[in-house]
């Protein structure tokens, strides 16, 4: 028998969307994601938010510590991640109850992989920043073209990388 009226059950959301913790990612005041909310709205799609509690007490950081924004040293930064682990339940029981057709995450949730398994569905990884910053240092840990060059000032070429990059030691 199918539910009718008030009896229906919600609709099953289309993604759930896990952002890196700092309030440019998440605010709806980055123009981004008004624009996202704005279209949303405009096409009738339903938009809900949770918020979970952020267990900061938990690992010796005062209260309103609760993303990479409130961060005031490289100490802390250890915490707010390790912070990140101890959410890792409620945001699985949450995704669970939730079903979405995808899950959206940064990369700060890996355990996602494994949620998003377990339910049959995929999981995406929004990366803001781009790879050059990573490819870049790999390349330089791998074939070490900066320390064949004499003088910090001499140019040198990144290999691996699909154009011609070069730089300097100074750089």
């Amino acid at each position: 028998m199918a539910l009718s009226g008030s009896e229906q059950s919600p609709p099953k959301p289309d993604f759930v969307l896990l952002p890196f913790v700092t309030t440019s990612h998440a605010h709806a005041a980055n123009a981004v994601f008004q624009s996202f909310i704005d279209n949303s709205i405009a096409a009738n799609h339903q938009i809900s938010v949770a918020i979970l509690e952020f267990p900061a007490e938990e690992v010796g950081l005062a209260p309103g510590i609760e993303n990479y924004s409130a961060v005031k040293s490289p100490e802390m930064v250890d915490k707010v991640v390790y912070r990140l682990s101890l959410l890792k339940k409620p945001m699985e029981d949450l995704i669970t109850e939730l079903l979405p057709r995808c899950i959206v995450t940064g990369m700060f949730f890996p355990w996602t992989v494994d949620t998003a398994e377990r339910l049959k569905i995929p999981r995406l990884v929004f990366y803001p920043s781009n790879f050059f910053c990573h490819c870049v240092p790999e390349s330089l840990k791998l074939y070490g073209p900066h320390e064949r060059v004499e003088s910090d000032s001499e140019l040198f070429l990144i290999p691996g990388l699909p154009d011609k990059i070069e730089m300097k030691r100074s750089q």
